[in-house]
């Protein structure tokens, strides 16, 4: 039945987005606490600390 072929597909698009979300969230907290030192030690640069 095609119900259950869009359940299959739902599926497989939710697990997709879950594996695939939890590596975009692992880059995005990388990239975001690099930025963070970076800013900061910019910071720091510029008050002289």
């Amino acid at each position: 039945m095609l119900i259950d072929q869009w359940i299959g597909w739902i599926g497989d698009f939710g697990y997709a987005v879950y594996s695939g979300g939890l590596r975009v969230l692992w880059l995005a907290v990388a990239i975001g606490g690099a930025a963070w030192i970076l800013y900061s030690r910019r910071e720091k640069g510029r008050s002289g600390g």
